[in-house]
Formats: structure tokens, C-alpha cells, sequence
């Protein structure tokens, strides 16, 4: 069966649940490589955080964004490099790989992807075109499509994107050197204890019964949560993880807490009061089911509230999501405090 194709029992298409696996400890989890994290966020967040992040750093990021996406693209498709020389020119054009690319796009939120071009076909590619409707992301399809054709086809690639009158985008990589851009020099390792969330799963695919809850626009490639109405997508946290490494290295100082900044101001935005503070087991489903990590532990007395944190990822956002929270809740902005516990837990204290 196709990946678009529902599950009989709960609806959720299952490209995701063949994909993806949710974790009682927190975590998402690439299904063929269980050390390779994934995570289901509110993409409409990081656009708007990544605009934040232009506010505060005063200047264009966008560039930042594509490498470093492209970059942990690179590093999740390492296996296929053997495969260089022509292969994905030769394999995208034939319709079954075409409908891969397409029906992977729809089901994973990253919008309405189609491949238009290849060039030369049947030889090693020197220009690719996609088109991209109701995008999650632009920069971040940009640094997947780097990414990809590097990985595949060798050398450097540049991406340029062009805005259609029909509001979609044309998005062309071109190999613009034989050399191969930089390799990523530290590894982007996540921690990985048990935890005991016990979902409730469906009992015919799997995923746990908050992601039945989401709704799926296949025909858009649009994710939407069924409360809210939020977007969401699923993506690997390396991929920013390593956009905000490259942001680090081009302004010469650490950007976490202008990150965490963008995300408060933005979750601000959206948050509702006691939408995600009603209980632990609320907060400990909110964060895993987007696979942030997993709640051990939250105390609350009159004065103060202190978080523990299990197996974390995206720091910075998870950081200002949780500000916001209890911002929203408080009714005022909390004084933050945290710190790495030397088991990799993320502590944090909020007054």
C-alpha cells in the first residue's frame, strides 16, 4: 500500500507510522535508524522564529538557514553516496520515484512537492527543479534540496527559488563546483534514557492516539493539529540544531538565547492559558508526542516551579516554548534559570 494510504482503524496515513515511532521516553525516532531523531512541530513556528532571529540579529539569516539544513541533510544521507554518479538523475525519472517524492512530501506536512526537472536524464544531474505548494518552510525545502543533490550527485550545489503567480515556488539546485562543501565537525548526538509516558496507541498501526488526533490535507501536504488548527510538520531537530550552529559560526558569539527569545515572543503569540499546564501528564504528552523529550519531573511551590527534563533536543526552543507556557499561566514573565545535568536532563527553574 502507498504511503498516503490511511489506516483502517485510527485515519493517520501510513507513511507515518512506518516511518516514524513515538517512544515512551519522549522521542520520535526514524523507524530503519533508531539513533536518528525526528521530531512534530508547529512549523508556522520557525518561519516566525527565524524572522525574530533577523529582528534581533539585524540581519538577513536565510543563508545560515539553507546551509545548515542542508548540511544535516547531507550527514541523514550518507549511506547513499556509494550511489553518486548519475543515480538520482536516473532513478527520478521513472514515475514510481516521482510519486515517492510527492506522496513522502504530503505526508510528513512539507506541502505539494513535484519534481519538473532533470538535466541532463540518464547522466550524472547538473540542474534540478522542483515545484513546492503550500511550503512548510521555504529555506528549510532550500536546504533539503542542496542537501540532496550534494549527497547524490557530488560536488557543491547552489539553490535559487523563484515565486509563481499561483503563490507556488520554483525551486532550482545547480552544481556549481566539483569539490564537495564542508563536512559537519562535531556530530549532533541525543541523549537516550527510558521514560514511561504509556500511550495509548492504535491498535492497528502504532502512533499514539494524540497523533490520530491530528488531520491530514493530503492533497496540500498540509498536517493541521485538530484542536488548534496549527500546522505541523515531521522533521529531523539536527537539521536546526545545525542552523543554529551555522548562525554561531558566522556571528562569532553563541545565538541561544536570542533563539530562545524568538521563540517565546513567537509561542506568545498562540499559547492559551492552561493549554499546556493543566498536569505533568498533560506537559509530559505535549512534549513527547513532539518528541522534545520527556518530563521526569515538575515541582511547584508558591514562589517557584523546577522542570527535569529527560533525552531533550532543540534546547533553545524547547526553553522558550516552556517561558511562554508558564508565562501565559503566570499571567507574567517568570525569571528563568537552567542548567545540563551531567546525565545530558535539561533543569529548569522558573520564579
Amino acid at each position: 500500500m502507498r504511503m498516503t494510504s490511511p489506516c483502517r482503524r485510527c485515519g493517520v496515513p501510513l507513511g507515518v507510522s512506518r516511518n516514524q515511532r513515538w517512544m515512551d521516553n519522549g522521542t520520535i525516532v526514524f523507524s530503519r535508524d533508531p539513533t536518528h531523531r525526528m521530531v512534530l512541530l508547529e512549523s508556522e513556528n520557525l518561519d516566525g522564529i527565524f524572522e525574530l532571529l533577523e529582528e534581533l540579529v539585524e540581519r538577513p539569516i536565510e543563508k545560515q538557514v539553507i546551509e545548515g539544513k542542508s548540511m544535516a541533510t547531507r550527514e541523514f544521507l550518507k549511506p547513499l553516496a556509494r550511489w553518486r554518479g548519475g543515480w538520482l538523475a536516473y532513478l527520478m525519472s521513472y514515475r514510481p520515484a516521482r510519486e515517492y517524492i510527492a506522496d513522502l512530501s504530503r505526508v510528513m506536512g512539507y506541502g505539494s512537492v513535484e519534481l519538473l526537472e532533470v538535466s541532463p536524464r540518464f547522466r550524472r544531474a547538473e540542474r534540478m527543479t522542483l515545484r513546492v505548494r503550500d511550503v512548510y518552510s521555504l529555506p528549510l525545502v532550500c536546504g533539503d534540496f542542496k542537501g540532496a543533490a550534494e549527497t547524490v550527485e557530488g560536488g557543491t550545489s547552489r539553490v535559487d527559488y523563484l515565486l509563481e503567480k499561483d503563490g507556488s515556488y520554483r525551486i532550482t539546485a545547480y552544481r556549481v563546483s566539483e569539490e564537495p562543501p564542508p563536512s559537519a565537525e562535531n556530530p549532533i548526538i541525543y541523549a537516550n534514557r527510558p521514560g514511561d509516558i504509556g500511550w495509548v496507541r492504535c491498535r492497528s498501526c502504532g502512533v499514539p492516539e494524540e497523533v490520530a488526533g491530528l488531520k491530514w490535507d493530503l492533497r496540500r501536504g498540509v498536517i493541521a493539529d485538530g484542536a488548534t488548527g496549527r500546522r505541523m510538520a515531521i522533521f529531523g531537530p539536527a537539521g536546526i540544531e545545525r542552523v543554529f550552529m551555522e548562525l554561531e559560526r558566522e556571528m562569532g558569539r553563541p545565538v541561544d538565547r536570542l533563539v530562545e527569545e524568538a521563540q517565546r515572543r513567537h509561542a506568545l503569540t498562540f499559547l492559551e492559558s492552561g493549554e499546556v499546564l493543566e498536569s505533568v501528564g498533560r506537559l509530559r504528552k505535549v512534549l513527547g508526542m513532539r518528541g522534545l523529550g520527556y518530563l521526569e519531573d515538575l515541582e511547584a511551590t508558591s514562589g517557584a516551579v523546577s522542570l527535569r527534563i529527560a533525552n531533550p533536543c532543540l534546547r533553545p526552543l524547547l526553553i522558550g516554548f516552556l517561558e511562554a507556557a508558564f508565562e501565559v499561566a503566570l499571567r507574567r514573565r517568570p525569571r528563568l534559570s537552567w542548567e545540563t545535568a551531567p546525565d545530558g536532563d535539561l533543569i529548569l527553574e522558573m520564579r
